[in-house]
């Protein structure tokens, strides 16, 4: 098994800089900038200095601390990067956002008129503010766009928006994705919701000429690949798995890859760089007298493998494989050689040099987890069964890296995706040399589409392959228990890696300690495992999520789970999973009942009823009531009707004087649906009768426990 030692000494210095780059991320003080150089600066003078100055034997006897003071300071420079990164970040917006009429941005990328998701970056370069116009630094703004707005959009097209940005909506359910963190990430901290009316268009001036050139390359790659192919899915397909561009992936075909395991072969990463650098070692190197010097078809190769993860947007999957297939060629120009763990710890320290956010990038843990899965697991597995015929081999192969790949990948990607392919290694013996096949007709495509005799007929045969490939995915994906929804914590996948490392490390070693150390670590997550069990059969909770303009309640009991909520959140199964499915599975609920409040309103079973115009529901014990519609009066009589949750939505309820008087209220659940004037309102009203209440609008979801 490797290790940090000797022959691997990239991989122990990319540790200890990973290490600095989260220490960094987890400190919450402001260190000054001066601090940081200067303390950096100390070690890395102290480690040459005695490098430098101590002879050989002294040397010897005082490595342990010469090394520790050289992997401190790599651990401070890891640290330094990372500080920095959130030091260059210029909010030159907040100051104008509350004034801005209308600004004037730049378009960071291309964004096609057929794409089903507009999503576009812009970079502001000047704001409308008190009746005249501000030049200030570019800040960039993700603009979601309507459907309305059919028009392409190009790298560099100048537009006159109207409004203003604002800043990312905070999570405001359990579990869910963090966008406002993804969108800190890319650098972007201000969004905005435009319609095709508050667009135009006034100039075009690219703000760099080589984004540019690449986004026209990429234009034109896109035109070529489907100026042929009509079927919309098979589209999507060659365009994700050639060009990496995702957006025109319907949520069916998106969900089928990614719950058989096969979403890969969607993502440029590896695999198509290995299948690009393929294509050009066969095309430079299958005559026996070269074509031209080695060092020239190095430089060339890497050119165009540079140029292709350029075009497909510099993901970080692609970067690494890029950065790796670079080093190679690099050492093998020197007459070095290189091992594949300290190449791929090497690409990992310059891209974290280039980006230090890169490390919190779920693309960026995936590539560098499968790729030393693979490299380390594959030969083993493959090496335990031998194979003649000459397919069954192919497949083992293949069978071998898809299983090295899962076993490293599984902890974390069922963290991140929340579910497990089961069947990952059927779905992939027809998928993976589906996608060499697809990629490798796609390249030649490019090249032929000038010429419809040869792009006509590449472009037919090129459906019927992706038409059988996804027909292969949907039945897998279609099988029984095809996927295992899940929910593990982050000490769960620290365990499993743990478990994980020790199991190899026995195998390797096969020593008593190694058995002790796998043994305490299974222990820890089988009864970790159990106590979580235990408290999840105990459970008893009601959730009210914040899913504007909708109404929605969980009640939980055990493993039992009913959702109700409003009919149109009921019929947008897409927010449902977003927005409420995985704060049940975090519960371990899985499989739960969901139905829209007019469904269940007098079913004997269901626990809501009709009561004059309101909904009423008794759970475990707590009375609920529900009011979403405008009532002419509320129930009369001397007694107050006492109330556990009174929840109020849709603007239905003016004032609380109208509520005071007819219910005793021990919590106010203030409606997401709701606007946000009435719900800031109707909680000022709260604060002056001095009740209990709950904004969903601004504090997030509501979870009573008991």
């Amino acid at each position: 098994m490797p290790s940090c030692g000797d022959n691997y000494p990239i991989v122990r210095i990319a540790c200890f800089f990973v290490m600095g780059i989260c220490a960094a991320s987890a400190c919450t003080y402001v260190i000054p900038s001066t601090w940081l150089w200067s303390v950096w600066g100390i070690l890395l003078t102290s480690y040459i200095s005695m490098v430098l100055a101590l002879p050989a034997q002294q040397f010897y006897r005082w490595r342990s601390y010469v090394g520790l003071i050289g992997l401190s300071a790599i651990f401070w420079a890891g640290f330094v990067c990372r500080m920095q990164c959130d030091s260059k970040v210029e909010d030159s917006l907040s100051d104008h956002v509350p004034h801005m009429e209308a600004y004037v941005a730049v378009a960071l990328e291309t964004l096609p008129k057929e794409s089903t998701k507009k999503n576009c970056k812009v970079a502001v370069q000047q704001v409308y503010t008190h009746n005249s116009w501000h030049n200030i630094p570019q800040t960039k703004v993700q603009l979601r766009i309507k459907n309305d707005f059919t028009n392409t959009i190009q790298y560099g097209d100048m537009y006159l928006i109207l409004g203003y940005p604002h800043p990312p909506a905070e999570t405001l359910n359990p579990h869910t994705f963090n966008y406002k963190a993804f969108l800190q990430r890319e650098g972007i901290y201000y969004q905005q919701h435009v319609s095709g009316a508050a667009l135009q268009k006034i100039s075009h001036q690219p703000p760099n000429t080589l984004q540019h050139f690449l986004y026209r390359l990429r234009t034109g790659c896109h035109q070529a690949l489907t100026q042929h192919i009509s079927d919309l899915q098979v589209k999507a397909i060659v365009l994700a798995l050639v060009l990496g561009i995702k957006n025109e992936l319907d949520t069916t075909l998106r969900d089928a890859y990614a719950g058989t395991g096969t979403m890969h072969i969607l993502a440029v990463s590896g695999l198509h760089i290995g299948i690009l650098y393929a294509i050009l070692y066969f095309l430079l190197y299958w005559r026996r007298r070269p074509i031209a010097k080695p060092w020239l078809r190095d430089v060339f190769a890497c050119g165009i493998i540079w140029l292709y993860a350029a075009i497909t947007g510099l993901s970080p999957s692609v970067l690494r494989a890029a950065a790796m297939f670079s080093l190679v060629s690099v050492a093998r120009l020197i007459g070095k050689q290189s091992h594949v763990y300290n190449v791929l710890a090497t690409s990992a320290i310059f891209l974290l040099l280039y980006q230090p956010l890169l490390l919190a990038s779920v693309s960026f843990q995936l590539s560098y987890i499968a790729v030393a899965g693979i490299v380390y697991l594959q030969p083993k597995i493959y090496d335990r069964l031998q194979v003649k015929n000459f397919i069954l081999r192919r497949l083992w192969m293949w069978t071998s890296v898809s299983l090295a790949a899962q076993i490293a990948v599984a902890p974390i990607s069922t963290y991140y995706f929340n579910q497990f392919p089961v069947y990952f290694m059927v779905a992939n013996w027809v998928v993976v040399p589906a996608a060499f096949l697809i990629f490798s007709l796609g390249v030649v495509l490019l090249v032929t589409s000038p010429w419809s005799i040869i792009s006509l007929p590449l472009s037919r045969l090129l459906e019927h392959i992706i038409i059988g490939m996804n027909k292969w995915v949907m039945l897998i994906h279609q099988l029984p228990f095809s996927t295992i929804h899940m929910y593990i914590a982050v000490w769960q996948v620290m365990i499993c890696y743990g478990i994980l490392v020790s199991a190899l490390l026995f195998l390797h070693t096969r020593t008593f300690k190694s058995f002790i150390l796998l043994s305490i670590l299974t222990l820890t997550l089988a009864i970790g495992s159990i106590h979580i069990a235990v408290q999840r059969n105990r459970q008893r909770s009601i959730i009210f999520y914040s899913v504007s303009p909708h109404t929605a309640i969980a009640f939980i009991d055990g493993m039992y789970g009913l959702l109700l909520a409003d009919k149109a959140l009921c019929e947008d199964p897409k927010t449902m999973n977003y927005q409420l499915h995985p704060s049940l599975l975090a519960r371990g609920i899985d499989d739960y009942q969901a139905y829209s409040f007019d469904e269940v309103m007098g079913k004997q079973h269901m626990p809501w009823q009709a009561y004059e115009g309101m909904k009423v529901g008794i759970w475990q014990g707590k009375k609920i009531i529900l009011i979403d519609q405008a009532l002419p009066s509320y129930p009369a009589g001397g007694k107050k009707m006492v109330v556990d949750f009174l929840v109020l939505e849709k603007n239905c309820v003016k004032s609380l004087s109208q509520l005071v008087d007819r219910f005793e209220i021990q919590t106010l659940v203030i409606g997401a649906s709701n606007s946000k004037q009435r719900a800031q309102q109707l909680a000022n009203e709260a604060k002056h009768h001095q009740m209990h209440y709950h904004n969903l609008r601004t504090q997030g979801a509501l979870e009573i426990t008991w």
